[in-house]
């Protein structure tokens, strides 16, 4: 914890001091408002008006590579971990080599009527010859060479581009066919009711045949009993006569058994899917995908179409299909939000020849290096197999520091996003003399602890900031105004920090604001990081410093907005997050006599 000072001088008492609190910019973001930021740096160009920045500049990118953890941002990866790769054949399990992240490269976006992925010109893709069967004599010889990798530039409409491939891996968990598939009819189209930490039940519900007497004969063990109701059939149920419903009761006690050798809790059970799938055996992880589809999904042509609500058990799909090498399409919301996803069963890749090409200007970048050099990447709709852009970092023989690009600086090696930073000294650099304090947020102390890099002092050092400025995570702001040609001034004190915590809802977040008085003394107290737009104007009753008059002062409580919109696609909508109101939270003070002021918050 830090603390500066700044004094400020105004014309007359009708002229105010306005300072401006922002924070959590997420520069870089699809979801970022950038016309909301213009308009905060163009109002700081106004007379008297000040800035003090909480942090959170720099956001990392959307693309998610696979993990046994699940799909996970760049930015959440450990090196060494697993991760999957395509060998040319299936897909396997190999260790993460390391994170390479371009300040900026030239994007285009690639799409057709079931494929859709932005990517940069140099990224590399599996792809197969459609004509290699057609080779005859010594271009015979030359089939055996595919599939190999492209890079996108050079693709051609001969190529297929190899979007899934099933995993050959054995598991780390003893859990049998039946086992697993029990499992995929509970998250899908079941009940559990944990009663307390020790207590819990479950069932499975059903209606439809023939899967209603398979679920009978095949877990007949694992059922107390069967009640039988009368059901109208869903949207996609062949009649439109009621039907019988089957409630199964599954026995607690080997459900407990399997949940311990299994590592599931039931108070997380479905939170624990997506890591639970990528650790069965090929055939336990068939046996599931198969239960969830005749729960949840129906057939359509050849393949399947999936029905789930965004969250852990759609991720668990989406990696079960995946591992068992089945391609899946785009996807579609419908009314409810429910997302419906093709499952094509047919073919395992995209034409070339069907894959539109158009240019989406300059970007941020990443890419993970694995010995295959390749992995698997979830980017909004799509999910599918891709490669690597050459990756050539610090440990590698082949390393040459004269041959980087001329952008390309030694340290940027590290994996850091320098193009939010270009872009945050473009907005703010030309109003740094206003500028009271900067914060650090939790977005660049995560880049600078797992990627070793301080993203907070190169955003400072951007924008030319002073270093008595930089106060870090928290620290206090002590404000001298006066008038001009007044000797007389007086004093306000804020405590500021870039803030912590969250909840849905407001409550938590404004006790915290009103906790904070108990333990740091300051007039105006401001955070930020939980994205929600919150202003307490208070009064706190006292005695003057001298003599034995009671006065009263303002006490401003303030939790400033972010700049996302959480209706747009990203981790808001996934997480389900209320839409929250949006950018800065200004105070104005005006300077009075006897060394007293009036403030106003502005939201």
């Amino acid at each position: 914890m830090r603390a500066t000072e700044a004094k400020l001088v105004v014309k007359s008492r009708s002229d105010p001091v306005k300072i401006v609190f922002f924070g959590d910019l997420h520069l870089g973001n699809e979801n970022t408002d950038e016309a909301l930021i213009k308009h905060v740096a163009e109002r700081l160009r106004e007379p008297n008006t000040y800035w003090v920045d909480l942090g959170d500049a720099c956001l990392p990118l959307d693309a998610q590579i696979l993990t046994k953890r699940g799909f996970v941002c760049y930015d959440e990866l450990i090196v060494g971990e697993p991760v999957l790769a395509f060998d040319g054949t299936h897909t396997t399990w190999v260790p993460l080599e390391g994170v390479l992240v371009l300040e900026s490269a030239k994007q285009v976006r690639l799409w057709s009527k079931s494929f859709e992925i932005t990517c940069t010109e140099d990224h590399g893709w599996w792809v197969d010859d459609a004509h290699k069967d057609r080779y005859k004599g010594q271009r015979k010889k030359r089939a055996a060479s595919w599939p190999r990798k492209i890079k996108t530039r050079n693709l051609k409409k001969h190529h297929k581009v190899i979007i899934s491939a099933s995993c050959i891996d054995a598991g780390t968990l003893d859990i049998t066919p039946e086992e697993a598939a029990l499992i995929g009819w509970i998250v899908t189209d079941g009940t559990l009711v944990v009663r307390s930490p020790k207590s819990f039940m479950a069932s499975i519900s059903q209606a439809k045949e023939p899967y209603r007497s398979q679920i009978r004969i095949r877990f007949a063990d694992w059922f107390t009993a069967e009640y039988i109701y009368e059901s109208q059939p869903g949207p996609h149920g062949s009649s439109n006569k009621w039907a019988e419903l089957s409630v199964f009761n599954i026995s607690i006690g080997r459900l407990r058994a399997l949940f311990k050798r299994a590592n599931l809790k039931p108070s997380r059970f479905k939170e624990q899917m997506p890591a639970f799938v990528t650790r069965l055996s090929p055939a336990s992880r068939k046996d599931m995908l198969q239960a969830m589809l005749k729960a949840e999904g129906w057939r359509e042509g050849a393949g399947w179409r999936f029905s789930q609500k965004p969250g852990p058990v759609l991720d668990a799909f989406y990696i079960l299909a995946t591992l068992c090498g089945y391609r899946l399409g785009l996807g579609s919301f419908n009314v409810d939000g429910v997302k419906q996803v093709p499952v094509i069963e047919s073919h395992h890749h995209v034409y070339a020849s069907n894959i539109k090409t158009e240019s989406v200007g300059e970007g941020p970048a990443w890419c993970p290096e694995t010995r295959l050099g390749s992995w698997v990447v979830r980017y909004n709709r799509q999910v599918t197999i891709t490669g690597n852009c050459e990756f050539i970092n610090m440990r590698d023989p082949r390393f040459d520091p004269d041959t980087l690009p001329g952008w390309v600086e030694l340290e940027d090696l590290v994996d850091l996003p320098k193009a939010q930073v270009r872009r945050y000294a473009e907005l703010f650099k030309p109003r740094v003399k206003t500028c009271l304090a900067r914060l650090c947020g939790n977005h660049e102390d995560t880049l600078r602890r797992k990627y070793e890099r301080d993203v907070y002092q190169e955003l400072n050092a951007s924008i030319g900031l002073p270093r008595k400025k930089a106060l870090g995570f928290s620290g206090f702001l002590r404000l001298r105004i006066c008038r001009e040609k007044d000797r007389n001034h007086f004093t306000l004190m804020c405590f500021l920090h870039h803030g912590a915590g969250g909840g849905m809802l407001a409550g938590a977040k404004a006790l915290r604001l009103e906790r904070l008085p108990t333990s740091f003394d300051a007039d105006i107290y401001v955070v930020g990081h939980t994205h929600t737009k919150i202003a307490l104007h208070k009064r706190r009753i006292g005695l003057r410093p001298r003599g034995l008059d009671i006065v009263d002062k303002d006490l401003v409580l303030i939790n400033v907005g972010a700049f996302m919109r959480g209706e747009r696609s990203g981790y808001a909508e996934r997480r389900g997050l209320y839409p929250q109101a949006m950018g800065p939270v200004e105070v104005w003070i005006w300077p009075c006599k006897n060394g007293e002021q009036v403030l106003k918050v502005m939201t």
